[in-house]
């Protein structure tokens, strides 16, 4: 097995393969890493002219083990895990290899702006790892700490599905995961602060009801005045304010179809997990963008794509928020949006 370390030079980080000498590179992927054709895999920046060496990029990034304990809610957690299935599907569609990608939460790594999902593959010819994908996504919940404000019985559910499970499928646990993305959320939410599970405790999550909640003044009542939780702790928003957001809407040039963008933080891409699916266009990134809504504003932050974001032809810097007005052309790649309200 390859030695792999983490090499920090002054601003940059990153993961040096060091191959044994029964190892031999594939060109090929190497070459596909190296030109970064494929979005969800580390690229390789540098390699030994002895081929013994893999150098990644990985500045930026953090390693999964990490952004797990960040407190997440329920979306973060199912998109999270369908963020990995889609690699796993898609990979041997790549003319790759599922056995050669690092399973690890110490080996994938994170964009924290996009949340996008980075992992480490070993383009190595004779390297096939053995892969116990149903023991991978069974631990994962031992390892996240949850959002107290938010109903945390799909965590439950996630665990009673992997005791019950004799033989692991991937389609099914997909389906799962689908099912608790859509589903409406109507349980009790989590009493207790943010904790990591233990695994012979798993079943000791308290709950209280919706209805148990502190007593309102008067004066909250009059001024319509609701609890929204969110990853730092609880906060107040006005009704009337939430009532007033003015939502935008994106016509589809190729189509004809317009895609209404209902939700402050909208991800266009081609992967299944993205909030709007670009099919039929190969150029188009698997996270490509994202549409922000902040005070009936609205900006568009590029996710990182490998064909660019661009506003009337503009080409947008990656990470970096942009306003785009109504009227304005939004183009992905070479696929152009038509931005209104």
């Amino acid at each position: 097995m390859s030695n792999i370390v983490v090499v920090r030079k002054r601003h940059n980080t990153y993961v040096d393969v060091k191959l044994i000498k029964s190892e031999i590179i594939n060109k090929r992927e190497l070459d596909i890493l190296s030109n970064k054709i494929y979005d969800d895999f580390l690229p390789v920046v540098r390699t030994k002219k002895s081929n013994t060496e893999l150098r990644y990029d990985v500045t930026g990034l953090v390693v999964l083990s990490e952004y797990l304990k960040k407190v997440l809610n329920k979306s973060g957690f199912i998109q999270m895990c369908l963020s990995i299935v889609d690699t796993i599907n898609t990979t041997p569609g790549k003319t790759m290899y599922t056995k050669k990608i690092v399973m690890d939460i110490n080996r994938i790594y994170v964009n924290p702006n996009t949340r996008q999902l980075k992992f480490l593959y070993l383009p190595i010819t004779n390297y096939m790892a053995v892969l116990d994908l149903g023991a991978f996504f069974s631990k994962l919940p031992y390892e996240t700490i949850y959002n107290q404000h938010e109903d945390c019985s799909y965590v439950k559910e996630y665990i009673k599905y992997f005791k019950e499970t004799v033989t692991f499928s991937l389609f099914e646990f997909e389906s799962m995961l689908n099912r608790m993305k859509n589903e409406e959320d109507k349980k009790p939410v989590v009493a207790h602060t943010s904790k990591v599970l233990d695994q012979n405790d798993n079943e000791n999550i308290r709950f209280f009801s919706r209805t148990d909640k502190p007593a309102q003044s008067e004066e909250d009542e009059e001024e319509g005045t609701v609890l929204l939780g969110n990853e730092e702790g609880t906060i107040a928003l006005s009704e009337e304010k939430c009532e007033n957001i003015v939502y935008p809407k994106l016509k589809r040039k190729s189509t004809g179809k317009t895609i209404e963008l209902k939700k402050s933080e909208f991800i266009i891409g081609k992967s299944k997990v993205a909030d709007y699916t670009v099919d039929k266009n190969t150029s188009i990134s698997r996270t490509h963008v994202k549409i922000i809504v902040r005070d009936n504003r609205y900006y568009v932050m590029d996710m990182e794509s490998t064909n660019g974001t661009y506003i009337d032809n503009k080409r947008l810097e990656a990470n970096i928020e942009t306003e785009i007005n109504p009227g304005q052309i939004l183009k992905l790649a070479d696929e152009e949006f038509e931005f209104g309200i």
